[in-house]
């Protein structure tokens, strides 16, 4: 394991705390499958609190949220595993931050792993294991970003011979060589200090996540073409951000991917009738841009060139003012809406931690409010297409 981080973030908004802990771990080391399990079964329950209800027991007494969890991937082999909580700013009587921060280290450090809770969980994997072709849109986005970032996704007969064989023992004795491996960022083992929630309140970033490497550019884009029994296309674009984001222009390519996004959907799906749908994604964790959509296999280069087209023109600030209020209104609200939104908003908290930005207000209003269309293009000029993914019925590069 790389660390383990405490988070404290206080908002004015929802008058509440979040309380965050994650651990992170690089699967060029460990078996990915045991951690995605061992994950699965921490939040089960402690040595101190040895069930689910007792947990949840003991959150309820500091009038805290159920304790939810997520699993990401948040470098190249880096994998993540997050356990929060949010809790009011003041009550009647006062919460124990402390007490909360041990509970959820006590999960991590001190789990309970019981024979049957294992197997269920292992049930679960077995399935999953296919889900991602359920989902073929998903699963291109996925074999995308793989493209982009150097992401090891372990093949599905890897995934479920790692879990032949694993037993309540052996998932303890991969706990402990994680455990052991961490840092210690605290002073002791279940026990939150003061100073360790100030620096978490100050957001200071810790070594696991310095891993973090942006995507290279790329002078020509790599096309990729994999095969699947489908009749239509998957088709994703992938540009990436050749500069560094920061406060004042993180908005921004929100407001790239929003101008991206009517001017594709208006052209492509509603005047030109060429694809099923289309959507410009942003992954600002990892800075890239996507381009998604589904055509028919005979369409899939005319849509390439008509997106390639449309990218250009826009990067040229051939755009109407129409467009431009629209899209400034649109990201507006996207935001808004973030915002609006308790586990989003820790989402995007999580996001800017990582990525180095440090405002979590809606300081976005005013660089929104404020910017103009150069300010714009001056990121959106910093867009580099790197990676044009094709899965199709037909074999790479037919028609």
């Amino acid at each position: 394991m790389i660390g383990v981080d405490l988070q404290t973030i206080e908002t004015s908004k929802f008058e509440s705390n979040y309380f965050a802990v994650t651990a992170f771990c690089d699967v060029t080391q460990y078996d990915e499958t045991l951690f995605k399990l061992l994950c699965a079964v921490l939040k089960k329950g402690s040595k101190q609190y040895p069930s689910p209800l007792a947990v949840q027991r003991k959150l309820v007494h500091h009038y805290c949220t159920p304790l939810q969890t997520y699993y990401d991937q948040i470098g190249e082999n880096i994998r993540s595993y997050t356990g929060w909580v949010s809790f009011p700013h003041s009550y009647t009587t006062p919460v124990d931050q402390h007490e909360i921060g041990n509970v959820l280290l006590d999960l991590f450090f001190a789990p309970v792993l019981h024979e049957h809770e294992i197997e269920e969980e292992k049930q679960i994997l077995r399935y999953t294991s296919d889900a991602p072709t359920h989902n073929l849109t998903q699963y291109a986005k996925n074999r995308c970003m793989a493209y982009m970032t150097g992401f090891v996704n372990q093949k599905k007969e890897d995934q479920l011979t790692s879990l032949e064989g694993v037993t309540a023992q052996s998932l303890y004795q991969f706990q402990q060589k994680l455990v052991h491996a961490t840092p210690v960022l605290f002073q002791r083992i279940g026990q939150v200090q003061s100073e360790v929630l100030e620096t978490s309140r100050n957001m200071r970033r810790v070594k696991a996540i310095a891993l973090h490497k942006p995507v290279k550019k790329q002078t020509t884009p790599q096309v990729i073409y994999e095969q699947m029994p489908i009749k239509q296309t998957r088709l994703i674009l992938g540009l990436n951000l050749t500069r560094p984001l920061c406060d004042q222009n993180y908005p921004l390519l929100f407001l790239v991917t929003s101008m991206l996004n009517q001017r594709l959907n208006r052209v492509l799906r509603r005047e030109e009738g060429l694809v099923y749908y289309i959507f410009v994604e942003l992954d600002l964790l990892h800075q890239i841009v996507l381009i998604k959509t589904s055509v028919p296999d005979e369409k899939r280069q005319n849509v390439t060139d008509l997106i390639l087209k449309h990218v250009e023109s826009i990067q040229a600030g051939e755009f109407s003012e129409q467009e431009w209020h629209f899209a400034k209104g649109k990201t507006m609200h996207y935001l808004a809406m973030g915002y609006d939104l308790p586990d989003k908003w820790l989402a995007i908290a999580r996001n800017h931690y990582i990525t180095g930005i440090d405002s979590l207000d809606t300081s976005y209003e005013e660089i929104l409010l404020h910017c103009n269309q150069e300010d714009m293009l001056e990121i959106f000029k910093n867009l580099n297409l790197h990676t044009i993914y094709h899965l199709s019925g037909k074999e790479g590069g037919g028609s």
